[in-house]
C-alpha cells in the first residue's frame, strides 16, 4: 500500500513537471537572472581530497566577472592547476552563470548539448536536463533546479593524460544561511564514479 502511495505521489510531481517545460535557451537565461548580481563573490571552504584522506587548509577563492578565479591557501596565492579538472569546471560554471552567452559557450566546450533538453528527477526534486534524456548518464549534461534555478548536477568528459576521464559535480544546498544562494554549500566531485573530493562552504560574501 505504500509502494502504491508513494508511486501515486511521484506521477503526480512527474506530471506537474511535464507540464511546465520550458525551452533549453530560456532555462539558460533563468539560470543567468538567478545569479547575475555580483561582480566579486569571495569564499572561503574546507577542502577534503578523498584518496588520501587529507584536508588541506580552507582555501579562499575569489571569483571576478567577467571571467576570472583567484586562489589562497593560508595567505599564499595558490596556482589553478592544483585544482582538479572537476574543481576548476565548477567555479567556472559559477563564474559563468550569470551571462546567458558565455554559460552557454562554456556547456559546449566541456560536451553539453544546450539545444537539447528533458526533465527528471533529481534526489526527489524536479529538474532541467541539459544535453540529454532523463537516465543518459553516458553524455554530458547539466541539471538545474526547476523552480529556483540553480545548478544542482554536471557531468562531463575530459582528457587527462592521454585518457578519458568522467566527472560529476554535485552542488548541493545553495539556500543554507551561509551559501544564501551565492555559493553551494557542498561541492561534492566524483571520478570515473568515485568521490574524489569535497567542498564545504565557510563563508561567502559578495561585491
Amino acid at each position: 500500500m505504500k509502494r502504491l502511495a508513494l508511486a501515486g505521489v511521484l506521477f503526480i510531481l512527474w506530471t506537474v513537471l511535464c507540464a511546465h517545460s520550458e525551452p533549453p535557451l530560456l532555462v539558460l537565461h533563468r539560470l543567468a537572472n538567478k545569479t547575475d548580481d555580483w561582480s566579486t563573490l569571495r569564499v572561503t571552504v574546507q577542502h577534503r581530497l578523498i584518496e588520501d584522506g587529507r584536508e588541506v587548509q580552507p582555501l579562499n577563492v575569489e571569483l571576478h566577472r567577467p571571467g576570472e578565479i583567484r586562489l589562497g591557501t593560508g595567505g599564499v596565492v595558490t596556482p589553478l592547476d592544483k585544482l582538479s579538472p572537476g574543481a576548476r569546471v565548477a567555479l567556472e560554471l559559477i563564474l559563468y552563470s550569470g551571462d546567458k552567452a558565455q554559460l552557454a559557450a562554456r556547456l559546449t566546450q566541456w560536451g553539453v548539448n544546450v539545444e537539447e533538453q528533458s526533465l527528471g528527477l533529481w534526489r526527489k526534486t524536479p529538474c532541467f536536463i541539459l544535453g540529454a534524456a532523463y537516465e543518459g548518464e553516458a553524455r554530458p549534461q547539466l541539471w538545474v533546479e526547476r523552480f529556483e534555478h540553480v545548478p544542482v548536477r554536471l557531468l562531463f568528459g575530459i582528457t587527462e593524460n592521454g585518457q578519458v576521464v568522467t566527472w560529476e559535480i554535485l552542488f548541493g544546498d545553495w539556500s543554507s544561511p551561509v551559501a544564501d544562494g551565492l555559493f553551494p554549500q557542498t561541492l561534492s566531485l566524483y571520478k570515473n564514479g568515485k568521490l574524489f573530493e569535497t567542498w564545504e562552504l565557510q563563508k561567502a560574501s559578495k561585491g
